[in-house]
């Protein structure tokens, strides 16, 4: 195996680590947000019965600020120069469009479930920019939203709107204003759910495919037996 192509399987390792990472905030974050619907739903109970013990669970989901990754998030501490050429440079090339786009969907998932820009920027300055990528027109697209506005899923806003409405709302119309956060709470459980699943699956596929190769890469790398 040459040089160039076990840089090839370490670059490819590196990025999928990073990816793993990644999931696992988007998780962390998804589970913060189960916690507060799962708070709301539990106050929506006590709305007719205990209007002030309800109060105390009805707030509104929390923007969380200034998230961040760890130092050395997405670096490659090798600085050597290398010249690809033929099947490595192709190899290089996949891994950095993978790199690209798995970077820019987390950044703007984990913006949307943060309600704050900076996971975005964070990753699209790491990542070089996009504009080689083939996410580079819808990059183009969202990318003044998620800079300059507050990034969030409209099911966040439609739950923390129904919260406000709750709270002011007079005895006649408290009823049905509760209903109408029930409806909300379910919508953004099921975004919840969705993503939750599609993330589980990914981290899995991704611990696989590290797994069957780094067998793969240590196999290679064993002194072939004497047949003598």
């Amino acid at each position: 195996m040459s040089k160039l192509e076990i840089f090839s399987i370490e670059e490819y390792l590196s990025y999928t680590l990073s990816l793993l990472e990644l999931l696992n905030s988007v998780s962390s974050r998804l589970s913060n947000l189960d916690q507060a619907r799962l708070s709301l739903v539990h106050g929506l109970t006590l709305v007719e019965n205990s209007p002030s013990l309800a109060t105390k669970h009805l707030k509104a989901i929390q923007f969380q600020q200034g998230y961040s990754f760890t130092t050395n998030f997405g670096k490659d501490h090798d600085d050597e120069v290398r010249v690809f050429s033929g099947k490595e440079w192709i190899v290089h090339e996949a891994v950095k469009e993978m790199r690209s786009i798995g970077f820019w969907v987390c950044g703007v998932m984990l913006s949307c479930l943060y309600g704050d820009g900076k996971p975005y920027m964070e990753l699209r300055k790491i990542a070089g920019g996009f504009d080689g990528s083939l996410v580079a027109t819808l990059d183009f697209k969202i990318n003044e939203q998620l800079i300059e506005k507050r990034p969030l899923f409209s099911e966040i806003k439609e739950v923390n709107n129904g919260v406000s409405n709750l709270l002011v709302a007079s005895d006649e119309v408290r009823h049905d204003a509760a209903n109408e956060l029930q409806t909300k709470l379910r919508v953004l459980e099921k975004l919840s759910d969705d993503i939750s699943k599609e993330v589980d699956n990914l981290f899995a596929n991704v611990m696989t495919q590290r797994s069957e190769l780094i067998d793969s890469f240590r196999l290679q790398k064993q002194p072939q037996k004497s047949s003598v």
